[in-house]
């Protein structure tokens, strides 16, 4: 009797330990909102995109967030550099592009749950691809 009830006991307590181990594998949802604007042709023009990220937790949702921010704004900068060799009058381009990342309660993801230097290394190699 004594048998059962222990080895009832460890396989309750194995699987509490897998239910455990696999909702912390869960992935979750995040919102990722990007903002951006220019004033191309002398009038001021906002964009808001919403995109849904899914990951295991918050600097991985941060990373991709921020990864998909670098990614547009290599984008504006390719876009305007043709901009401005094909229009002699286009020397006021001024673009701004920001994002906010929020969890599924709509908290804000705040920037500090990645390192500044790994940021600044995403940036970096995006930025410097080249576009052919």
């Amino acid at each position: 009797m004594k048998k059962i009830i222990i080895s009832s006991i460890a396989c309750l307590s194995i699987l509490f330990s897998l239910t455990c181990c696999s909702s912390e594998s869960k992935s979750k949802k995040y919102f990722y909102v990007e903002i951006s604007g220019n004033n191309a042709f002398g009038s001021y023009k906002t964009k808001v995109d919403t995109v849904e990220i899914t990951a295991k937790n918050d600097s991985l949702a941060y990373l991709e967030a921020f990864k998909k921010n670098c990614i547009s704004r290599k984008a504006d900068a390719i876009v305007s550099g043709k901009l401005k060799s094909a229009l002699d009058n286009y020397g006021d381009y001024i673009s701004i592009n920001g994002f906010k990342l929020f969890n599924s309660e709509l908290e804000e993801v705040e920037h500090e749950v990645v390192s500044d230097d790994v940021l600044i290394e995403i940036s970096e190699k995006i930025m410097s691809m080249e576009v052919k």
